[in-house]
C-alpha cells in the first residue's frame, strides 16, 4: 500500500494528534511514514447523496434564474400606448369587454367586435361613457375573413392606424364525447383557430408600420391541459396556443411581439351562455359551481388589467389564476400524473344522454340556470354584459 501524506493542518488537540515534540505520531508525519487516519479520509457521496446535492444545486439554480428574471420583467418600462388604436375581437361581453374597458381608461382608442349587433351598441355606449380612449363597436363574424378584412380596413380608416390586436372571440360547448361531433369540433376551431388567423393576418401589414406593435391572443387553461367534457373547446384552445406561440417566433424579427393568455375559470357569468349538452341540468350544475366559486375563479377586472399590462410589455404567456398556474406545471411536469387527474374527475361527471346532433341548450335556460347555481352567476353576468334574458 503506498505511503499517504497528511496534509491537513494538525493543532494541538485536534485532528490527528497531538502536536507535542515527543508525540510519535508528529514523528512519523515529519519522516513521511504516517498514514492518514480513516476519521480523516474524504469519504465519497453515495449515488444519492450526489443525486440530492445535484437536484438542490439545480432548484437554486433555477430560482436564481427566475429571480433575476422576474427583476428584470418588472424593471421593464411599459411601451406609452396612449393614442394607440387597438382592435379587441369578442368584446361585448366578458373578459374581452373588460380589456377593451382598461385600453381605454389607459388612452387607447379602441374598436370593439362581435357578431351580435346589439351587444355590440350597448357595450359601445357603457365603454364611452367610461372616459379614456374613443370606443368604436363594429359588428362582425371572426369566421368570415371577407368580413375581418373589411373590418380591419375599416378601423385604419377610422384612426389612420392600428397598433394592438386582442383576439380574444370564443365559444363554449360542455358535455361527455358521446354529445360531441365533428361539426362541433368544426365550429370550435372556425372561431377559436382560424379566427384568430383572420384577425392578425388582416392586421400584419399595418402593424409592420406602428412604432409600437402588440398582438395577445386569449386562449385557455383548456389549451394546455386536457379538461374532462370540454374536447371540442380544448381542441381549438390547443390549436390557438400553438398558433400564438409560432406567430411570436415568425414574427420577432419583425419586432412585433405575441402574448399567449392562459386563463382559467374567471367570474364574467359566460357559464350562462355555454352550451350544455348529454344531460344540460347536471353539466351546467358542476361547471356553474366551479365558474362562480372565489378561489377556483378569478375576478374578470383583475385578469383583464392583466392582460394588459402583459400586451403592452410584450410578454410571451400570462396564465391567469393560481389553479391554472398548478395545472400548467404539474401537467408539464408529469404529463401522465395529470391526464390521470382529470380522467378521474371525468369518471364523477354526469355520463351522455343526448345524441350529437342535439344543438345543445344555454346554461341560463335549464333547471339550475334558473335556480340558485344560475342565481349565483348572475351579479357577474349583468357587470360584464353577459344579458340573461
Amino acid at each position: 500500500m503506498p505511503v499517504v501524506r497528511c496534509w491537513k493542518p494538525v493543532r494541538a488537540g485536534v485532528g490527528c494528534g497531538r502536536r507535542t515534540a515527543s508525540n510519535p505520531r508528529v514523528k512519523r508525519l515529519a519522516a513521511g511514514t504516517w498514514r492518514r487516519p480513516t476519521e480523516c479520509q474524504p469519504k465519497a457521496l453515495a449515488p444519492g447523496g450526489r443525486m440530492i446535492r445535484s437536484t438542490v444545486v439545480a432548484v437554486l439554480l433555477a430560482g436564481s434564474a427566475l429571480a433575476v428574471g422576474l427583476r428584470i420583467r418588472r424593471r421593464r418600462t411599459p411601451a406609452d400606448v396612449m393614442g394607440c388604436v387597438a382592435l379587441v375581437t369578442g368584446a361585448s361581453r366578458g373578459l374581452g369587454r373588460e380589456v377593451a374597458r382598461e385600453l381605454t381608461d389607459r388612452g387607447v382608442h379602441v374598436v370593439i367586435c362581435a357578431r351580435n349587433g346589439d351587444q355590440v351598441l350597448d357595450a359601445e355606449r357603457e365603454l364611452q361613457e367610461s372616459g379614456g380612449g374613443e370606443v368604436r363597436g363594429e359588428v362582425c363574424d371572426v369566421t368570415d375573413p371577407r368580413a375581418v378584412a373589411e373590418l380591419i380596413d375599416r378601423v385604419v380608416r377610422w384612426r389612420g392606424r392600428l397598433d394592438i390586436v386582442v383576439a380574444n372571440a370564443g365559444t363554449l360547448m360542455v358535455g361527455p364525447l358521446s354529445a360531441q361531433d365533428t361539426e362541433e369540433v368544426q365550429q370550435a376551431s372556425d372561431v377559436m383557430l382560424w379566427g384568430v388567423w383572420h384577425a392578425i393576418t388582416a392586421a400584419l401589414p399595418h402593424l409592420r408600420e406602428s412604432e409600437i406593435p402588440r398582438v395577445t391572443v386569449v386562449t385557455s387553461i383548456g389549451g394546455k391541459v386536457p379538461a374532462p367534457h370540454l374536447l371540442a373547446y380544448s381542441v381549438a384552445k390547443h390549436a390557438a396556443v400553438g398558433l400564438s406561440e409560432g406567430l411570436r417566433v415568425e414574427l420577432a424579427d419583425e419586432g412585433i411581439p405575441v402574448t399567449t393568455v392562459v386563463p382559467g375559470l374567471m367570474r364574467t357569468g359566460s357559464h350562462l351562455h355555454a352550451r350544455m349538452r348529454g344531460r344540460p341540468g347536471a353539466e351546467f350544475r358542476w361547471f356553474g359551481l366551479a365558474a362562480v366559486v372565489p378561489g377556483l375563479s378569478m375576478r374578470a377586472e383583475r385578469a383583464a388589467r392583466r392582460v394588459v399590462e402583459a400586451t403592452i410589455r410584450g410578454d410571451a404567456e400570462l396564465i391567469l389564476g393560481a389553479p391554472a398556474h398548478v395545472a400548467v406545471r404539474a401537467h408539464g411536469l408529469a404529463p401522465g400524473l395529470g391526464t390521470r387527474a382529470a380522467a378521474l374527475v371525468h369518471r364523477v361527471l354526469p355520463r351522455g344522454a343526448d345524441a350529437p346532433e342535439h344543438e345543445g341548450v344555454r346554461g341560463v335556460a335549464t333547471e339550475p340556470g334558473r335556480g340558485i347555481v344560475g342565481a349565483a352567476g348572475r351579479p357577474s353576468a349583468r357587470r360584464h354584459g353577459q344579458h340573461t334574458d
